[in-house]
């Protein structure tokens, strides 16, 4: 095995996605394994600095604020090399992929233009001919449900297009564009759904944000009641102003992901 070396955290980039989102549960176990003094191992990059392997690992590491992660640094290779490496990895790991993780890695290799054959004959040295088969049906059909809501969403913004103009635009059978708009037409098209997730969402962080307004209270009352030092009460609110800044930077692997998908 090759020398692991140290490597900012900062520095390391995420070129490519072999999961649909992080397992946040599996982020917290490792949070407890590193501070605990357990060597999770090191991670697996590229010579320009692109995870390969680790990226629940680089979140823990994120959240405890240390700075430096263990890496190895592999081969060169193409995009399919890596990804196959990176979806070997998982396989053979603590936490393996989900089928609709693999759907979504051979859904973001087509778009990036390897053919179903290279695809196949690549990832079979990890999963069977069979799965990966199926796999790719599932994935044109995820291509095509992400090509509906292109087509949707360019009606939405363009109200004087067709509905087979935006066929045509983002190369999909009308019909599908059509029996999509019946469907959200009841639920979505009419602004309920987006109206009950935003009520939602405001919900949840109203409850956050009024349950740690309270703690704070309680902290600063025990501060002016002497019964907690300067000391404690700074950290206790670095420590509050820490959590919320992880709550950001899953909000912002949220956002990457979701950009990733519909860039290509």
């Amino acid at each position: 095995m090759a020398k692991a070396i140290e490597v900012p955290i900062s520095e390391l980039k995420n070129s490519f996605y072999v999961r649909c989102i992080l397992n946040q549960d599996h982020v917290l176990y490792l949070m407890g394994l590193i501070d605990g003094g357990v060597d999770v191992g090191p991670i697996k990059i590229t010579k320009d600095l692109r995870v390969i392997d680790g990226r629940h690992r680089i979140e823990a590491y994120k959240h405890l604020d240390i700075p430096m992660v263990s890496a190895i640094v592999e081969e060169d290779g193409d995009i399919l090399t890596f990804v196959g490496k990176a979806l070997g990895a998982n396989i053979g790991g603590a936490l393996p992929p989900t089928r609709r993780d693999i759907e979504h890695t051979v859904s973001d290799l087509l778009k990036s233009g390897i053919s179903r054959d290279r695809i196949v004959n690549q990832l079979s040295q990890y999963l069977p001919r069979s799965f990966l088969r199926v796999a790719y049906q599932q994935a044109i059909a995820a291509i095509n449900r992400q090509k509906v809501n292109k087509a949707i969403s360019l009606l939405t913004e363009t109200p004087t297009l067709t509905v087979k103009k935006v066929s045509e635009l983002v190369e999909i059978d009308p019909r599908y564009v059509q029996d999509a708009l019946d469907k959200m037409n009841k639920k979505s098209l009419n602004g309920k759904w987006l109206s009950t997730t935003k009520l939602t969402l405001r919900s949840r962080f109203t409850h956050f944000n009024k349950s740690n307004g309270k703690l704070v209270q309680g902290i600063f009352k025990d501060f002016d009641d002497a019964e907690i030092t300067e000391k404690e009460l700074t950290e206790a609110l670095n420590y509050l102003g820490q959590l919320i800044a992880n709550e950001n930077r899953i909000w912002q692997d949220w956002d990457r992901r979701f950009k990733a998908r519909i860039s290509k």
